[in-house]
């Protein structure tokens, strides 16, 4: 578990120079809560990147598993585009990829902040 939190937090430090512009295009850690048929919730996606049309809610994971795709779909991307009031995209990123990545569109190591604009991959192979 250690190891899966250092490698979120380099992550976020390659996403904050991706994003300079601060809360204004990049969150790290926002906490979110959210009531249903059974009650109160709380949700804290890894990280989200606000866009000028659409957010990626983004969740960080040392080895890819496929119940990371589920959790951003299922929970994390509706909660945060009711709150929002934005389309909303989802990526898992991960250092090391699995077979459960078969048939996912992978981008592999981001060079620029436009490398997040297709919106057609789900999951980014970082190896940082």
């Amino acid at each position: 578990m250690a190891q899966g939190k250092a490698y979120e937090r380099r992550v976020g430090k390659e996403l904050e120079a991706l994003f300079p512009g601060g809360c204004d295009s990049f969150l790290a850690g926002p906490w979110f809560y959210f009531l249903d048929e059974t009650g109160i919730h709380y949700c804290q996606p890894d990280f989200i990147i606000l866009l000028a049309r659409r957010l990626i809610v983004i969740e960080c994971k040392l080895s890819y598993v496929a119940d990371a795709k589920e959790k951003l779909e299922t929970l994390y991307a509706p909660v945060v585009e009711h709150y929002f009031k934005r389309p909303v995209s989802s990526c898992v990123v991960a250092r090391n990829m699995t077979r459960a990545a078969q048939g996912q569109r992978v981008l592999v190591q981001p060079s620029s902040a436009l490398d997040f604009l297709d919106r057609d991959f789900k999951v980014l192979h970082w190896m940082i």
